[in-house]
C-alpha cells in the first residue's frame, strides 16, 4: 500500500536546516526544491483521515499554514 497524503509546512527562497528552530521540533521532514523555492513536508498518510489528526499537532508546533497535500514527493 502506497502512502498518498502529507503535510505541506513551508516554502522558503533559502534552503534551511531541517533540524534547527520549528522544523527540529518535527522528526521527519522531507525538502524539495521546487522551481526557486525549498519546500518542506512531513509525514507519509495512507488516507486522508490520518493526516487530518495529525494536522492539529503541526500547526499547534507554529506552522499556522500547514495543508495536507496529496502524493508522497519523491
Amino acid at each position: 500500500k502506497t502512502a498518498t497524503f502529507r503535510i505541506f509546512l513551508m516554502a522558503w527562497p533559502i534552503k534551511m536546516d531541517r533540524n534547527a528552530g520549528q522544523l527540529g521540533l518535527i522528526g521527519d521532514v522531507k525538502e524539495e526544491k521546487i522551481e526557486d523555492k525549498y519546500h518542506y513536508f512531513t509525514g507519509n498518510f495512507y488516507n486522508r483521515a490520518e493526516a487530518e489528526q495529525m494536522l492539529p499537532e503541526i500547526r499547534n508546533l507554529g506552522f499556522k499554514t500547514a495543508v495536507i497535500v496529496s502524493g508522497t514527493g519523491k
